[in-house]
């Protein structure tokens, strides 16, 4: 199974054609209340390398050099905290592409404020990305990390821990560290008021950043989720139309001629019954009778240890997977290459207690969901942000929608709704321009922008 978290670079801008309010009220580039990784106050015509946060002016900025449309969107905060830093996960918005990880789809370009990124840039050259996706080059040159003119912001080295100094006084201490394969990369490993409070980042085992925690021990958590974007590379074998019966076996039979290497169960779409991929067990029958076996695949995380995806193939009734999220799961086998089978019949059993969340009657325009299905292309997903909380228990939670690509063999994740712990709701839809091209945020509607510009459309 593959996971892919770029797939498009080169795309090098966008003019904003109209419909971003313009006016004389214009948002400072930055925020003047939340010191340290907030992006800081422009302090020329520039603001990045290459420019892209200054605002023109008005209710929605935008960068009249670039055409870069900018929203900035505080999602989460924690309460106290010692120091000077509050954490807050904000959201950045910019429709200007550049090269950075994308934790929130490829739909539009959003970023967050705990993604400081340093990268290799060629020969004794680094890029630093901040979060509101400003970016500045240093070179190496008689032991000193130098950058732009226009850059506020100063590297220096010390070992294999590199410490960018902020306008403001604040330090960032990025640590280099060589993969298993010889590969070097950075990583933010904590940051540093201008009163010498430290505040740490922590990672998982795929370098992903998981905890922001303040000097006090207060933290804000994220979590992630594998979500496919190939969906339309495979085969419906079997919709669940109708409940199923609990506490035993329902088998279906197959009429597909078609020989498949890829056999899964896949969760209902958002629209459809939340399903967290509740299954006990499924068995895959060749046209003989035979039943199959394969290597187990699947959805990460799973709710708790112990309700993973290769649970649904283990041949136990009593286990089951269990997805953390609604929808978008999914659990299957693979038969291995030159083992594909036309399928004859398959077997299910349904979690205990949850066989109503098998049904899937498809609603708002979304396809029917929960279903079997076959392909002879190996899943693809990619991992985006799906939830962030804090240590006080309040939440947020990112759910995503995919856009179909009509040359590409993936379709586009985007960030399509966010939902607080108040009931209220941020929500998007995008905009296709271009096959092979990221879809553009064409509408946004944020309860919680700071602005008049809550509700906002664009045209490219």
């Amino acid at each position: 199974m593959r996971n892919v978290r770029q797939w498009i670079a080169g795309i090098c801008a966008f003019s904003l054609l109209g419909q971003s309010v313009l006016g004389a009220n214009a948002p400072v580039c930055g925020n003047a209340n939340n010191r340290g990784p907030s992006p800081p106050p422009c302090p020329s015509s520039k603001c990045g390398d290459p420019p892209q946060s200054c605002p023109s002016g008005g209710s929605n900025p935008f960068n009249t050099a670039t055409g870069n449309a900018y929203r900035e969107i505080t999602d989460l905060e924690v309460w106290g905290g010692v120091g000077e830093h509050q954490l807050e996960f904000t959201r950045y918005g910019m429709s200007r592409y550049n090269g950075s990880i994308k934790w929130f789809g490829q739909g539009h370009t959003w970023r967050h404020s705990y993604q400081w990124e340093l990268v290799s840039d060629g020969a004794n050259a680094l890029k630093l990305y901040k979060p509101d996706g400003t970016h500045w080059r240093y070179t190496l040159s008689n032991g000193q990390w130098l950058g732009a003119e226009s850059n506020p912001d100063r590297l220096s080295q010390s070992g294999n821990d590199w410490l960018v100094q902020t306008h403001d006084g604040y330090r960032y201490r990025f640590h280099k560290f060589t993969d298993a394969n010889g590969a070097i990369y950075y990583l933010l490993l904590d940051f540093t008021d201008t009163a010498s409070n430290v505040y740490t980042l922590t990672y998982d085992a795929s370098n992903r950043v998981i905890q922001v925690t303040e000097p006090a021990g207060r933290y804000l958590r994220i979590i992630y989720a594998d979500i496919p974007v190939n969906q339309s590379q495979f085969t419906t074998l079997k919709t669940v139309a109708t409940k199923p019966a609990s506490g035993t076996w329902t088998e279906v039979t197959i009429n597909n001629p078609t020989a498949f290497r890829y056999l899964r169960y896949f969760s209902s779409n958002p629209g459809s019954t939340e399903s967290y991929c509740n299954i006990a067990e499924m068995e895959f029958y060749d046209t003989a009778g035979n039943k199959l076996s394969g290597t187990p695949f699947g959805s990460t995380p799973a709710q708790a240890p112990g309700s993973e995806y290769d649970k649904a193939s283990d041949g136990n009734v009593n286990t089951f997977f269990d997805y953390k999220w609604p929808h978008f799961g999914f659990t299957g086998i693979d038969l291995g290459a030159g083992n594909e089978k036309v399928i004859g019949k398959i077997r299910f059993y349904p979690r205990a207690g949850n066989a109503g969340r098998m049904v899937a009657p498809g609603k708002e325009g979304y396809p029917d969901g929960c279903r079997f299905e076959g392909s002879n292309v190996e899943p693809i997903t990619e991992t985006v942000i799906s939830r962030v909380e804090s240590s006080d228990g309040r939440f947020v939670t990112y759910n995503y929608t995919t856009i179909p690509d009509s040359i590409l063999e993936h379709d586009w994740l985007a960030l399509q709704s966010v939902q607080y712990g108040d009931g209220t709701a941020a929500t998007y839809s995008y905009a296709m321009y271009w096959a092979g091209q990221p879809p553009l945020l064409a509408e946004a509607n944020d309860p919680r922008y700071d602005g008049p510009s809550v509700h906002m459309k664009y045209t490219y």
